[in-house]
């Protein structure tokens, strides 16, 4: 059997390497070959570190609103995000960082 990704011979084996990636939004299913199993896993595992280090902007306005970068108004009840241990946005990942205009 050939692997559909790389057309390496892959073992028909019980046992053999299948993979079907449940990722969200992810198209790729079913690889065969153990090689492109992991590499198909690296591909998911840069993109999630690109994610984790972007930074998201909150921009407080005169309400005490804050503006996120990433496109959602969010609301404290009591104190801000230091005081609420919010080091990362909770939509995006990004980093958080306040910005008072």
């Amino acid at each position: 059997m050939k692997c559909p990704e790389c057309t390496r011979t892959v073992s028909e084996k019980p046992g053999t390497a299948t993979y079907t990636c449940t990722v969200p939004g992810c198209l790729k299913f079913r690889f065969c070959c153990p090689h492109c199993i992991l590499k198909h896993i690296g591909e998911h595992v840069k993109t999630l570190e690109t994610k984790l280090n972007h930074t998201c902007k909150w921009i407080i306005d005169e309400d005490g609103m804050f503006d996120t970068e990433c496109g959602i108004k969010f609301e404290f009840i009591v104190d801000g995000p230091e005081e609420n241990q919010f080091t990362h946005c909770p939509y995006c990942g990004g980093k958080l960082k306040v910005v008072v205009e």
